[in-house]
């Protein structure tokens, strides 16, 4: 409920063409990024703990696997109620994503589950409509 799939049509490649790529020591993979510019569709490591977005991603099996441990061991301190909410745990994961926005971050229809003030994720999204096709075309 968190996110819109209206940018797939204008994606350079196909989701089973996104998972081939996905590096092999990626624990999660970003679908939702905070990538506003026009990329060359290059696969980056995500670094900074501000670029984190928990609106839609994968977890491997590889982050699945250490994902278990941290849940068995607790050793992980989710800062949330909600393990599904996740910005608090990527912070121990090798994580990716597109150099170019892949879906916008707000469905503008419903309230997100998890925040309850979504201006910022209306704000991202409307600025990848208004730019387009700079970004895309």
């Amino acid at each position: 409920d968190d996110c819109q799939f209206n940018l797939v049509p204008y994606w350079k490649k196909s989701f089973e063409e996104i998972l081939k790529e996905i590096p092999d020591d990626c624990e999660i993979f970003l679908i939702a990024n905070r990538k506003y510019q026009k990329g060359d569709w290059n696969i980056i490591k995500v670094k900074d703990y501000s670029d984190f977005v928990g609106v839609c991603y994968i977890i491997t099996k590889k982050g699945m696997d250490k994902l278990d441990k941290f849940i068995e061991g607790k050793n992980i301190d989710l800062k949330l109620d909600n393990i599904i909410f996740d910005q608090g745990f990527m912070e121990n994961f090798v994580v990716y994503t597109y150099d170019t926005p892949l879906i916008l971050l707000d469905n503008f229809k419903f309230d997100s589950t998890h925040n309850f003030n979504p201006f910022f994720l209306q704000t991202e999204s409307k600025y990848i409509i208004e730019n387009f096709n700079e970004i895309f075309l």
